[in-house]
């Protein structure tokens, strides 16, 4: 591993001011269960590691009609959390699909998101709750869309200086929501095939007035399905059009590998988690 520069800044400003200085020279450190890998591997070679979990500041959830959860928040207590089930259990089923306990108690949410790896499970459930995510560098600031953050495979748009300071879904959307994936191998393994849903029905609970559809680990980028989206709109919430709207999304996903594969698990999950979240609204 090549030798780099340390640093524990004690407060945000610190880290933006130690991250201006490097820009893309240098790599924040969160939880690590990726990064830390990925240094062994020789992947990436940065000049400096700037280790931000001395700053608790970056570690809250505040919840009341919206969701504010600061990047450096573990996904085992993202996963405890007793606010996120029923209707909002897809944020915990999402933690839940990340690694073991151990992994969980050390990975962060930010950390699960800046990565931008294809598998990542928190993504497609902010996705279907159309999360934002607020970014901070040296003098600036700015608010983004979880779905622009996103470019390419371990790729995003931040810029070499900026730090995500809070994911945020505001206001709750009405309607309800589930996270169903597929692992590689083993529950602990990274996911073959990740699907978050979130569904609103009409005041009879009989028609779908929209619909969320987001997918990981079937294309560059966690995406949304929208041809899946756009044939529920208005349709009746039943089995059947869960299963067409499974096909279509299956047909929307563009795998590099096992594609025949993923794109029937794709089907599959899709119908089981929009009737999960039908179950939930009901």
């Amino acid at each position: 591993m090549k030798t780099f520069h340390y640093y524990e800044p004690s407060a945000l400003e610190e880290a933006l001011d130690i991250l201006h200085q490097y820009g893309a020279r240098a790599k924040v450190l969160a939880g690590g269960t990726d990064l830390v890998v990925q240094m062994k591997q020789g992947k990436i070679k940065p000049e400096a590691i700037i280790n931000l979990t001395k700053l608790q500041e970056l570690n809250f959830m505040a919840i009341d009609s919206a969701v504010r959860i600061g990047p450096l928040t573990p996904l085992s207590r993202i996963a405890a959390n007793p606010f996120f089930s029923g209707r909002l259990a897809l944020i915990s089923e999402a933690a839940l699909a990340v690694g073991d306990v151990q992994i969980r108690n050390s990975a962060t949410l930010g950390g699960n998101i800046a990565n931008a790896s294809p598998s990542a499970d928190m993504p497609p459930a902010l996705l279907a709750l159309g999360a934002q995510v607020r970014l901070r560098k040296k003098g600036g600031a700015r608010v983004v869309s979880l779905e622009e953050l996103c470019l390419g495979p371990f790729s995003t748009s931040m810029e070499k200086d900026e730090i995500i300071v809070e994911i945020s879904i505001s206001p709750i959307p009405e309607g309800s929501g589930a996270y169903v994936w597929m692992p590689k191998r083993t529950a602990v393994d990274e996911t073959l095939v990740g699907v978050g849903t979130w569904l609103q029905g009409d005041a009879q609970g009989e028609t779908c007035s929209q619909a969320v559809l987001a997918l990981n680990s079937v294309a560059p980028v966690p995406f949304r399905a929208r041809e899946a989206e756009a044939f529920l709109q208005g349709k009746n919430l039943s089995r059947e059009n869960f299963r067409i709207a499974g096909e279509i999304a299956a047909e929307e996903a563009s795998p590099r590998s096992r594609a025949d594969y993923r794109k029937t698990l794709v089907s599959v999950l899709m119908e089981e988690a929009l009737e999960r979240a039908l179950r939930r609204a009901q």
